[in-house]
């Protein structure tokens, strides 16, 4: 994760020469520490600058805090949670932050928009429009760029999965705060899944200024496995009343939708609720397990979703291909729809559902699939 770039404030070099140029103004005496927190020695060469000036009533001590919370569970885009950058209490002006993701999937993570609250204001004066946007970027980039207040050092892929920094700096649009100052980023992601995101946030504050000790250990409790990388092995939470997902799929992202503002138009998904596939390809499988079957049964009942953006597929029971490819395209409206399929005689044990995609209308603008519940007649 060490990537050379360039930034206003921070610069690394390409033999991995970390830089930093924060102002860090001291009243009569400072302390420079480093801590190893890693497995093996390490050798350090440095020297300390510094050059003498006023003292002032109006002078600012420099702070620089982090916190981490690790496997937060997201909701697919059906809703989101605020996470507390940083806390302030007293006078100062807030200079910029890092985020850094640890992502478990392929899927975006970034949809949550950032909340500044100043001075105890009951609604934030600076609500965002998305977490990209606030670095600097748009469309859920996985590419590498750097300028001088906004920079994606890492983004390790593929798409947006692993681990990914980014940062924002504020020389220009520093924000003042005289008594408090609230930082919230919405955690508003695509799939149903974990995430780990760490912040460090930069602010300087007169005398007095003080920060909430929000969730996260102190710098003497952190463990050494911490500086171990991340790795996810577990598969994506994917679950509804009859079915959950049962194996990977090729490509594409899958979760939860939240089918409410579609029901108007007539239609009920059970629960409200459907497993939602999107951005698969031609021959791309996904498996279910399906609960509760019970014997002696011949027909497989599923409730689906057609929509103008939707894909042809093929079933599968058990692994064996069952009745003819449907069509899910439809051009005027979002429905609910029931597809019955003969399928062997049931012996009461689960079973595993496959759909293939293999192929689309030629009106249809996508290859989405949607589906709320598996019954039998």
């Amino acid at each position: 994760g060490i990537n050379p770039y360039k930034s206003w404030y921070t610069e690394v070099l390409e033999d991995g020469t970390m830089k930093a140029y924060w102002r860090m103004p001291f009243k009569k005496e400072a302390q420079v520490s480093f801590i190893n927190y890693g497995l093996q020695d390490v050798d350090i060469d440095y020297k300390v600058l510094y050059e003498k000036s006023g003292w002032s009533d109006d002078t600012m001590y420099f702070h620089a805090n982090w916190r981490q919370e690790r496997e937060m569970e997201t909701l697919a885009g059906t809703g989101a949670r605020d996470w507390n950058y940083t806390t302030l209490h007293g006078k100062g002006v807030y200079v910029g932050d890092v985020l850094s993701v640890v992502n478990s999937v392929e899927a975006w993570w970034g949809e949550g928009d950032e909340k500044i609250y100043v001075d105890n204001e009951k609604f934030p004066s600076h609500f965002g429009t998305g977490t990209e946007d606030y670095y600097g970027y748009a469309w859920c980039t996985p590419l590498f760029f750097e300028s001088p207040f906004h920079a994606q050092p890492r983004c390790e892929g593929p798409a947006n999965f692993g681990n990914t920094t980014n940062l924002r700096f504020r020389l220009l649009d520093g924000i003042p705060f005289t008594t408090d100052f609230v930082f919230d980023m919405e955690v508003w992601h695509w799939a149903t899944t974990v995430v780990d995101y760490a912040a460090t946030t930069f602010w300087y504050g007169l005398p007095g200024a003080t920060i909430d000790k929000t969730a996260g250990p102190d710098r003497d409790e952190l463990q050494v496995e911490a500086a171990e990388p991340v790795q996810y092995n577990h598969k994506l939470a994917v679950r509804l009343s009859t079915f959950e997902l049962e194996e990977s799929l090729t490509k594409g992202i899958v979760g939860i939708q939240d089918m409410k503002s579609f029901e108007k138009n007539g239609f009920s998904w059970k629960d409200s609720k459907q497993l939602w596939w999107r951005d698969g390809v031609s021959d791309d499988t996904i498996s279910l397990r399906v609960f509760n079957v019970p014997s002696g049964k011949k027909t497989l009942v599923l409730g689906t979703t057609c929509a103008v953006d939707y894909c042809i597929a093929q079933f599968l029971w058990n692994g064996r291909e069952i009745g003819k490819p449907v069509d899910f395209f439809n051009e005027d409206a979002v429905i609910h729809r029931t597809v019955k399929i003969d399928v062997p005689e049931t012996n009461g044990e689960d079973g595993v559902l496959s759909v293939r995609i293999i192929g689309k209308n030629e009106k249809s603008l996508g290859t989405m699939f949607g589906l709320d519940v598996v019954s039998w007649e």
